[in-house]
């Protein structure tokens, strides 16, 4: 948890980003898609892509789970816990 790469999003079109999110989800894994505004701020995103990109994984909200960073670092670690072995 100490190293976690991220893909810049600003710029990206919506159908760039949900590209991202469909191949995570394929693979099984877990994508962190940063950006830090919508349409202003820094690391922008447009409001067109980032709706695209929040109707994508509203559509697909069963098999697709979305969740801040901090979020899914806790669910890691009780994961973690949970199955740690004993001896």
């Amino acid at each position: 948890m100490h190293y976690l790469s991220s893909y810049p999003c600003e710029g990206m079109s919506g159908c760039e980003m949900v590209g991202l999110a469909m191949r995570s989800a394929v693979q099984r894994s877990w994508v962190i898609l940063r950006l830090h505004g919508v349409d202003e701020g820094h690391l922008p995103v447009t409001r067109r892509s980032f709706q695209e990109l929040c109707s994508a994984l509203a559509h697909f909200r069963d098999s697709i789970w979305t969740a801040p960073v901090a979020v899914v670092a806790q669910r890691i670690i009780e994961w973690r816990n949970a199955n740690r072995y004993t001896e």
